[in-house]
């Protein structure tokens, strides 16, 4: 029987991910994770210094990462920072932990209290780049 390795079986190496929300919480351990299989770190979060300090904690193991401030309620924003991120190559990967709703409202349940709109994120930017 042969060993499982997560290293070489999960392996990210040269590839370039974006993690939006990556500053804190379970979303950094995501980063760490793709990191630790290889992936250079594109940490997305609307608060610069949680983002650093993901950013820091990932070069303290070794790994490239780079922080942005970034609001993805804010197009602008969103595409300033897709440049910014694709101006070092492709984008491989898209964790894209935040969404923010926003736009027209397509389906309301007053019953469940469900309203749904259109929603708009990062992934939506990396097609048009």
């Amino acid at each position: 029987m042969s060993h499982f390795d997560p290293k070489t079986a999960f392996s990210l190496s040269g590839q370039s991910a974006v993690v939006t929300g990556g500053g804190r919480g379970i979303v950094r351990g995501v980063a760490l994770g793709l990191a630790r299989a290889g992936a250079t770190l594109h940490i997305f979060d609307r608060d610069q210094s949680a983002a650093d300090e993901t950013v820091s904690l990932l070069k303290s193991e070794g790994h490239q990462a780079q922080a942005y401030r970034v609001d993805v309620s804010d197009e602008v924003e969103i595409e300033a920072a897709m440049k910014a991120v694709a101006s070092h190559g492709a984008i491989d990967l898209l964790i894209n932990n935040v969404v923010v709703a926003q736009g027209e409202v397509v389906l309301v349940n007053e019953r469940y209290g469900i309203r749904l709109t259109r929603v708009v994120s990062a992934a939506q930017r990396i097609k048009n780049l």
